[in-house]
């Protein structure tokens, strides 16, 4: 098969793969999601980087201080390539969050 047919069925599957995972990001728009934070983003700003237990990369702004917990994030933003959030409750600097290292649950509300 030539490259040149390879390529464009390439770009075609790749094509209809970012719009099946957009449409996907789009139905979680509203929802709440835990998160597991990994660490800063790539996106810069200040923001952090999770992954949704389906793997999905979720940017948010927060504290560094909760890499490596599980917090609970409110999916404001939908990208071919990642989602956009904000923590839940709305106002607090924790939501719910659970600390993976001591296994233990706290609920905060504090700002």
């Amino acid at each position: 098969m030539p490259a040149e047919v390879k390529g464009e069925r390439l770009a075609r599957l790749q094509a209809l793969q970012e719009e099946l995972t957009l449409a996907s990001h789009r139905r979680l728009l509203g929802s709440i999601q835990e998160v597991l934070v990994e660490g800063t983003s790539r996106q810069g700003g200040g923001q952090l980087a999770g992954r949704l237990r389906t793997n999905q990369i979720v940017n948010f702004m927060g504290p560094a201080t909760l890499v490596g917990q599980l917090v609970q994030v409110e999916i404001i933003q939908a990208g071919r390539h990642s989602l956009g959030g904000r923590l839940w409750p709305v106002g607090s600097s924790f939501g719910l969050v659970r600390d993976l290292k001591a296994g233990q649950l706290e609920v905060s509300t504090t700002c």
